[in-house]
């Protein structure tokens, strides 16, 4: 059968394998948990720069409270 170019684009079915980061609430500041084998890394906004959380092991609570708003990412 011949293949449309559009055919060859469609990623509807693919399915990406990889690491979850997980944000669990609490009544204080939120907790990450991730799969070990991971580095988290941490940036001020969406586009980074991002840096390793230096220590940063899963459950690990957010301790940067001089930053409005922070992201984070995982790195293998």
């Amino acid at each position: 059968p011949t293949r449309r170019s559009s055919d060859l684009n469609d990623v509807s079915n693919l399915t990406i394998i990889g690491p979850t980061l997980n944000i669990l609430p609490t009544a204080g500041r939120p907790v990450l948990q991730w799969s070990n084998g991971f580095t988290l890394q941490t940036a001020t906004n969406v586009s980074g720069t991002y840096t390793n959380v230096i220590g940063a092991t899963s459950l690990y609570t957010n301790q940067f409270t001089n930053s409005p708003q922070r992201f984070f990412r995982l790195r293998q």
